[in-house]
């Protein structure tokens, strides 16, 4: 049993699905990496957009580009280029061509959509390349690359023209409505227009004081609009480049008959002919955007303050396809959808999850949306009524960051079933890795009781899954690991948990608290669920717990600086004492020790804050052996199967190997001092180490790297990932390796490959 804790944001969805069996796909084997048998999540949702003839929704994510039937709303291929995170998708306007550009090396790349096999990529690809900006006519697009604007024919995707001459950042472009201006916007805060067919400078326009963030022409092409940082509106004439009109200064609109109110977001209707301000407490005014008249205005100051206490502004404005309505898009759990002539807000039945993004379908008669942190809801607009849910497993929005996103992950002993935990609303599931199959033990929790940390722990046997968490309930859950079914719930009365452990028969669970006032540790029949034993010796805080192999005896460390030894059918305890000591002192002057036990219960080893590792002789409690060499402190202490070595992990960023017999450190290898270090032990002698950089790590990391801790060097590289990883565990045996990254989807990774490689005779 391996169990680790998961510092991501996005794994959310995994553990959100509101049924309680899913079987996954084939989706699950499809572009996998070298090395992988299998991904679990389909990675956080970037963007989405239908093709214009509505029968095509592509899914930009952290790991490609997801295909769905629209008929059945069923993926149909991932678009994947080596992993690479797309942050946007495109389509040309027959719907041919798709275009996917990637997060962060700014490449796009092209798929023919009309081919049955879509899944490789054109062989043409533009680097470095930032926004897409399609003609009117589609036969040329146009995308930035930092100063310089690229041309390219859409036919050929060979460029025409490379247009050069702004002093920053390039952040915004525009084709005139005849396709024969380009105007763009920089953060040198000019603006300039290009003729398309030379590709020669036209002028250049002057006068706001920050980043130009949006432009758009009026559709005639009299009339050019500009949107500045600091919230300035200009709306300047097309031919001339004169200034005719500064329709809002600083955020706040000019216009006379407009109550001051300061804007925060603005957009443009699809034909241009609506500009649309959102301003303070969700107000929403729409004006003709040639002569700056107010049209028309949407309130939703305190519809929904009521329901929730969290409020947040407009975030988007998405206008239907016939521009007769306008989407709202807040970022809460309410769908906004008014009538542009009647000012009436469309309503919309069912569960819409906290939204994120939205899309509608080229006929206006569907809405799709994207919910925190990452299902796909597909809606009847004329009814108003939910008609499809898409499971995207588990991605996360990037722009709603639960405060604790902890995880935990932990596989049965066997490794054919992961048990995976969310922090913030103990949610549980049960993943059967062979059979593919998602079971929901425990669905979210409103917990009014504090915030949840929810952890997870399996039986030595393999057949209890026991979880807890960090909420005032005090509540530790046991679950049938192989079935899933609940089997019975504690209650501790003492408040949070701060931890728990089996005994390696799995007949008992000691749990500790986090409540100041409970310094004991409770000692439950995990058959019954009875209290059996109130363990009182500690003065502070319990720190760690572990029990001997048979059972019978149970170690604890505390904040009290006190390392216990208790003999679990009495209750009894004594103090570990110091080597050569006569009188009960403790040996570790500093609260967080590590403690193991060896395979066969005769060595205890512990570590401490200052990176000391003691061992000790379980028959006489006398220290026998002292490892110096970390500079931090212990993080993790494992025994070789044979019990001659030992390997530790320290938060100085090393791990060490150490000849129990000589107390001689064999091998290290370093580091960042952010690095947290996994290890398995095989019984042929190898030892695999691996490491992930912590969250305030210098660096990231896509990428796994394997080493032999027996000679420190590097045997094998994993690649899969689009983002930082963060986190790993082994199975029990060591032949399947688990890896969770920013990019919201679990690898599982085949060992056993490497493992024979490296056998050692």
């Amino acid at each position: 049993m391996i169990r680790t804790v998961l510092s991501i944001i996005y794994l959310l969805l995994l553990l959100q699905i509101g049924i309680l069996n899913i079987y996954a796909q084939d989706y699950t084997q499809w572009e996998l990496p070298d090395g992988a048998i299998a991904r679990l999540g389909k990675g956080r949702i970037n963007d989405m957009q239908y093709s214009p003839d509505g029968s095509i929704l592509a899914v930009a994510t952290t790991i490609g580009i997801w295909i769905y039937d629209t008929d059945i709303y069923q993926e149909q291929a991932l678009l994947s280029r080596s992993n690479q995170e797309m942050e946007k998708v495109y389509f040309n306007h027959d719907g041919t061509v798709l275009a996917g550009m990637e997060r962060f090396s700014n490449k796009i790349t092209h798929w023919d959509v009309t081919l049955p096999e879509i899944k490789k990529p054109s062989k043409k690809k533009h680097d470095f390349l930032r926004h897409a900006t399609y003609s009117s006519d589609g036969n040329t697009f146009s995308t930035i690359s930092f100063k310089e604007i690229h041309i390219w024919d859409s036919k050929t995707n060979t460029s025409k023209h490379i247009l050069k001459g702004h002093e920053d950042y390039i952040g915004c472009l525009t084709y005139s409505p005849d396709d024969k201006i380009i105007a763009s916007g920089s953060h040198d805060q000019t603006i300039r227009l290009w003729d398309v067919k030379t590709g020669k400078h036209i002028r250049t326009l002057t006068g706001h004081q920050d980043n130009i963030t949006y432009l758009s022409f009026s559709p005639d092409g009299s009339t050019l609009i500009s949107v500045s940082r600091d919230m300035t509106i200009n709306f300047w004439d097309s031919a001339s480049g004169e200034l005719k009109l500064p329709f809002a200064s600083k955020g706040v609109i000019s216009e006379k008959s407009f109550q001051k109110e300061k804007i925060e977001r603005i957009f443009f209707s699809p034909d241009q002919s609506l500009l649309i301000t959102a301003g303070e407490s969700r107000t929403i005014h729409l004006w003709d955007s040639t002569a700056g008249e107010l049209k028309q205005t949407f309130s939703d100051k305190n519809q929904d303050n009521k329901e929730k206490s969290y409020v947040r502004g407009v975030e988007v404005i998405l206008f239907s396809p016939d521009g007769k309505s306008i989407l709202s898009l807040v970022k809460d759990y309410q769908i906004r959808m008014w009538d542009i002539a009647t000012g009436k807000r469309r309503r919309f039945t069912g569960d819409t999850g906290y939204l994120t993004n939205a899309s509608f379908s080229p006929d206006g008669k569907t809405l799709a949306t994207v919910d925190y942190p990452g299902g796909i809801r597909i809606w009847d607009i004329m009814t108003g009524k939910l008609k499809r849910t898409i499971s995207n497993l588990n991605p996360r929005d990037t722009h709603h960051r639960i405060k604790h996103d902890t995880y935990s992950i932990a596989f049965i002993p066997k490794g054919e079933k992961v048990v995976i935990s969310e922090a913030d609303g103990g949610i549980l599931s049960l993943w059967d890795t062979g059979k593919k199959r998602l079971h929901t033990l425990m669905g979210k929790t409103n917990s009014s009781n504090g915030t949840w940390h929810n952890d997870v722990l399996v039986s030595p046997n393999g057949e209890t899954i026991a979880s807890w968490s960090a909420s005032k309930d005090g509540l530790i859950r046991f679950w049938n690991a192989n079935t899933g079914e609940h089997k019975r719930t504690i209650k501790d009365n003492k408040g949070p948990i701060k931890g728990v452990v089996f005994s390696m028969d799995s007949t008992i669970l000691a749990s500790w608290s986090f409540a100041y006032e409970d310094k004991t540790i409770r000692l439950w029949n995990v058959a019954t669920g009875r209290l059996t034993q109130t363990l009182t010796g500690h003065e502070n805080l319990i720190e760690n717990v572990a029990f001997s192999p048979d059972g019978e005896t149970l170690i604890s460390g505390g904040q009290d600086e006190t390392i216990l030894i208790w003999d679990v059918s009495t209750g009894k305890y004594k103090t570990l004492t110091e080597r050569g000591g006569d009188t009960e002192r403790n040996t570790h002057s500093n609260s967080k020790m590590v403690l193991m036990f060896n395979s066969d219960g005769s060595k205890l080893a512990t570590g401490d804050k200052k990176g000391n590792i003691h061992l000790w002789n379980v028959s006489t409690w006398k220290e026998e052996q002292a490892l110096d060499g970390h500079a931090g402190a212990i993080t993790s202490i494992s025994f070789s199967p044979d019990d001659h070595s030992i390997a530790s992990t320290g938060k100085d960023g090393t791990v060490r190997l150490w000849d129990i017999d000589t107390g001689q450190q064999i091998q290290s290898i370093s580091g960042d001092k952010r690095i947290f270090w996994f290890v398995m032990f095989y019984p042929n002698g190898l030892i695999l180490a691996t490491e992930v950089p912590g969250q305030n790590s210098r660096y990231d990391t896509e990428i796994i790297n394997l080493w032999d801790l027996r000679t420190g060097e590097r045997v094998k590289t994993l690649s899969g990932h689009s983002r930082k990883i963060t986190d790993l565990s082994f199975s029990a045996d060591g032949n399947t390796l688990a890896s969770v990254g920013f990019d919201d989807i679990i690898l599982l990774w085949d060992l056993t490959s490497i493992i024979r490689e490296l056998d050692v005779e």
